[in-house]
């Protein structure tokens, strides 16, 4: 993964489609799921860790 578009594609191969209309309440949904992914071992800890970090990177921008 190398963009917030890699996660929201990697979302949607387990039927999670974020588009809320709030882009910070849509990164903080998506950073749940990927929680979560991880807990139940669906997802490598690089993938988590990669994806985590787009995401918090993206959070940080906006919040701005």
């Amino acid at each position: 993964m190398k963009t917030l578009y890699d996660v929201q594609a990697f979302l949607r191969r387990f039927g999670t489609y974020v588009y809320f209309g709030d882009r910070k309440a849509e990164l903080e949904f998506m950073l749940g799921e990927l929680i979560e992914l991880y807990a139940d071992e669906m997802m490598t800890r690089e993938d988590f860790l990669t994806a985590t970090m787009l995401v918090k990177k993206e959070l940080a921008a906006i919040s701005k």
